[in-house]
């Protein structure tokens, strides 16, 4: 396996961890301002926003729970919480929990985002919906905060052909500026008439023209990709 390979997919395994702890912590954010009463509203870019702040409501919820708001008192004269105070305490130790993992899950992570950065190989994630693009990273500008996404890590290090022939002709016309048009629509290609039948095929590269290769359809010498494939061309 390609170490491209071998890293970014223990990056996507940490990342899809990364995303269900992202929930966890949502949910249980959700539920502490819920506990509170409060009513969340959407924010100018559509986040969710709530009266007060994380840190105030937490604040709130300690105060009614050792306040004794949320108690009764028992036959024998003890104290006892009921089920409002306890669903509070609950809320609150889920958050501090999804805190504690998502550092842990950061630390795994730092080696390995480290070795990418002092190398920065090609990457493909595919936005997941119906007709989703193929983008090169996750922070394109034609993407929302909450675009779904896919890492394609089989693809790392590769080119932006090898992306095409696995997953068809859906790249992002902004991350992929010098793709082919018929790459970027992400709808079927159109039939080039005078697209060489030689395009794509492997072939072994001359030593006359280094990373060029000869078309066995059209005699021509043509660039390959990084997998020895020929461009595609023109006779």
């Amino acid at each position: 396996m390609r170490r491209e390979v071998e890293v970014d997919t223990a990056l996507a395994e940490i990342w899809g961890r990364e995303q269900a702890n992202r929930m966890a912590r949502d949910q249980a954010i959700t539920a502490i301002h819920r506990d509170l009463g409060e009513k969340s509203y959407e924010g100018r870019y559509g986040e969710v926003r709530w009266p007060t702040t994380l840190p105030e409501a937490i604040e709130a919820l300690w105060v009614k729970i050792n306040s004794g708001v949320w108690s009764y008192s028992s036959a024998d004269g003890r104290m006892i919480e009921t089920y409002k105070a306890q669903q509070a305490r609950t809320a609150i130790g889920r958050l501090e929990g999804a805190q504690v993992l998502a550092e842990e899950l950061r630390a795994e992570a730092s080696p390995l985002e480290a070795e990418y950065q002092a190398n920065l190989w090609s990457r493909f994630f595919l936005v997941q919906n119906t007709g989703g693009h193929i983008h090169s990273s996750m922070n394109c500008a034609t993407t929302f905060p909450t675009t779904q996404w896919s890492w394609l890590p089989e693809l790392s290090g590769l080119e932006e052909d090898d992306a095409v022939e696995a997953y068809g002709p859906r790249l992002c016309s902004i991350c992929y500026p010098s793709a082919p048009t018929e790459w970027t629509l992400g709808l079927p290609a159109k039939i080039d008439p005078k697209r060489c039948a030689g395009s794509s095929q492997i072939v072994e590269p001359t030593k006359k023209y280094g990373h060029y290769g000869l078309c066995p359809e059209c005699a021509g010498h043509f660039a390959l990709s990084s997998t020895g494939k020929l461009r595609p061309h023109h006779r």
